[in-house]
């Protein structure tokens, strides 16, 4: 191996499965394999109803955590600019 090959290479003396770009699939074979899915989510769904609907439930879920924390943010923010505008009271119920 040369020494242009990753620390990870070098370290298990495994050889880099990366292609030449001129290999990779073309757009056109990309969206054509994507026609594959219906059948993969059957095979998903006949092996594990169960394990299939927690799984999508939870991608759902961790899905909404980034908009969740963006909506508290923007709370916060409103409360702190109605304060500010409401006539600069006492402002030590931000911190309560």
């Amino acid at each position: 191996m040369g020494k242009t090959a990753s620390f990870f290479a070098r370290l298990t003396g495994i050889k880099s499965t990366r292609t030449k770009a001129e290999d990779l699939p073309s757009f056109k074979e990309r969206m054509n394999a994507l026609g594959n899915l219906p059948k993969l989510f059957r095979l998903i769904w006949e092996t594990s109803r169960w394990m299939t609907i927690s799984t999508l439930l939870l991608r759902l879920l961790q899905a909404a955590v980034p908009l969740v924390t963006l909506y508290l943010g923007k709370l916060i923010i409103d409360e702190i600019v109605r304060l500010y505008n409401a006539g600069g009271g006492d402002l030590t119920r931000l911190w309560e």
